[in-house]
């Protein structure tokens, strides 16, 4: 109790607290407080101070709400329940862990196995999760670690003796970077454990014994020299196959893994080198390209977790489930993770969106932009990320759309364009030069005139505008471009009522002090629809 109330009540704690309080994803402050924690608590046993146990706990799992992926911590906390008896928690933690990583982390198997070896007795179930872990992580160029720990839990766990050598001659066929030790081990067993010719079959197939060592496992002749004749020819069919696995493994090294320098979880405060990242990037084309699916998620995850903060290896992994496995479900779960770590999500709900209508689920993206929304300190039309906020109003007029269509236009046909989607626009319009994007606001919402919503358009935007004489925008020829495109298309007047609007009642509003800036677009204008008005311009230039 003593231990616990002088931590509680020191100076450090309550400012590591109430820093997190303020900034929970405060990294370093995290980590500072657990080493605060773990130096009060010292030596972890049974005898631990409850309150003190309780309050490690809940550091750990608060931290790892916050950041997920630092798989480190997960194994910390596991180490804690395990030194403390609690197996079940053990399990659980690594478990919760594992799902986090899609099953793909190399580094919490090595760990969860290496605790799974001293507290699971049953063998079953222990070579039950190492299989397991063979499906996620087999063919990481890096297990070779996993795989050393596995073929010793057959040797000494498993009675199906031949178990243990197909293991291993999986093994041999994987590019690891060491991949060598399995072969000295393998050409050890070659020379050590056959000593008689059925022995060749634990080693390799009926078939391949007959058609590719080309021996007799029956041979009635003199059985010494077949013998070794036999292990010759193993070993040269192992030679070869080497020599393949290693021109696969040093064209990986050296293309990609002795570049990268970023292999852990990097946090939004720090940033990932051009450099790495285009590593990254090529690698995963590169596997890709192997066509080994298992391969390439494995490596997709390794990338995922030092680039999680950045959207374009998000889309990618997506981009490979809808190219590649033509899979719109595991592409639309990337996506949705990847909400909760992309800094940027414009260009996820973009291709999340188009996910979404592939699977018939809009009501789904409809209820994601509402949270998103709602999360925000003020309305998405204040964020600076213009691709987000474009992308919700996107995805707004689409459902508003698609809810108010009939086969007939009628005067529901301006529905898409509520008050409240033209609200939203017209405040991010307001901040000007503050933010991005208006010329794509202006030409997107030409784009989705109708035959009766050209009023609407032109009184709640381009009128507005004058109206609120917002500089930034009226002193650029676009937006006059724009406006006079808007009324050139409305097909509920005549030519000439069109070209009488725009020159009297459009262009006699732009000030004159404009009057150069804006000639180039309007001559832009006339040349492609009003060219007989071309001159009016042109007097427009020398009157300023």
């Amino acid at each position: 109790m003593q231990g616990y109330e002088k931590l509680v009540n020191s100076h450090e704690f309550a400012q590591l607290t109430t820093e997190l309080a303020q900034y929970p994803k405060k990294l370093i402050s995290w980590e500072k407080l657990l080493v605060l924690i773990n130096t009060h608590i010292g030596n972890v046993n049974k005898a631990i101070d409850a309150k003190l146990y309780k309050l490690l706990k809940t550091t750990y799992t608060d931290m790892l709400y916050y950041f997920p992926l630092l798989e480190n911590y997960y194994i910390d906390y596991a180490l804690l329940e395990y030194k403390l008896g609690h197996f079940k928690s053990v399990h659980t933690i690594f478990k919760e862990a594992l799902a986090v990583h899609n099953n793909r982390s190399l580094l919490l198997w090595k760990n969860y196995l290496q605790i799974c070896n001293k507290i699971v007795i049953d063998q079953r179930q222990l070579l039950k999760k190492y299989s397991e872990a063979e499906d996620y992580i087999g063919v990481h160029y890096l297990s070779g670690e996993f795989w050393e720990m596995y073929l010793e839990v057959l040797k000494e766990r498993c009675n199906v003796k031949i178990r243990y050598y197909s293991t291993l001659r999986k093994v041999l066929e994987i590019p690891l970077h060491s991949f060598s030790k399995f072969y000295a081990i393998w050409l050890k067993h070659i020379d050590d454990d056959i000593t008689d010719l059925s022995k060749l079959k634990l080693f390799v197939s009926e078939i391949d014994i007959r058609e590719k060592l080309l021996v007799d496992i029956n041979y009635k002749g003199r059985r010494g020299p077949y013998i070794q004749k036999a292990k010759e020819q193993l070993k040269k069919y192992t030679q070869d196959l080497y020599t393949i696995v290693q021109y696969q493994v040093i064209e990986r090294y050296s293309l990609f893994e002795s570049k990268l320098t970023v292999q852990y979880y990097t946090s939004c405060d720090e940033l990932v080198s051009a450099d790495q990242q285009n590593i990254w990037d090529k690698y995963l084309d590169y596997v890709i390209n192997l066509n080994i699916a298992p391969l390439t998620q494995t490596t997709f995850q390794r990338a995922l977790v030092c680039l999680a903060h950045y959207d374009f290896i998000w889309i990618k992994y997506a981009q490979y489930f809808l190219k590649v496995e033509e899979d719109l479900y595991s592409a639309k779960n990337v996506l949705l993770k990847s909400l909760q770590y992309a800094l940027r999500k414009g260009r996820i709900i973009e291709l999340l969106t188009v996910v979404l209508v592939k699977t018939n689920e809009l009501y789904f993206l409809d209820k994601l932009f509402k949270v998103w929304e709602d999360s925000l300190p003020e309305g998405c039309e204040d964020i600076e990320d213009f691709q987000s906020f474009w992308n919700y109003i996107e995805f707004q007029v689409y459902l508003h759309r698609n809810k108010n269509q009939s086969r007939y236009e009628d005067s529901n046909s301006n529905a898409f364009l509520s008050d409240d989607i033209l609200s939203k626009i017209m405040h991010r319009l307001e901040y000007q030069e503050k933010r991005q994007g208006h010329g794509i606001i202006l030409s997107y919402l030409v784009d989705l005139q109708t035959k009766s919503n050209t009023q609407l358009i032109e009184d709640k935007v381009f009128k507005e505008i004058i109206r609120k004489d917002l500089t930034f925008l009226i002193g650029g020829g676009l937006f006059w471009y724009l406006y006079s495109k808007l009324i050139f298309f409305d097909s509920e007047r005549s030519y000439l009522e069109r070209r009488g609007y725009i020159i009297e009642r459009v262009w006699s509003q732009i000030p004159k002090q404009y009057y150069e800036r804006v000639s180039t677009k309007l001559l832009e204008f006339c040349e492609t629809y009003l060219p007989e008005d071309v001159d009016i311009v042109y007097d427009m230039r020398k009157e300023q």
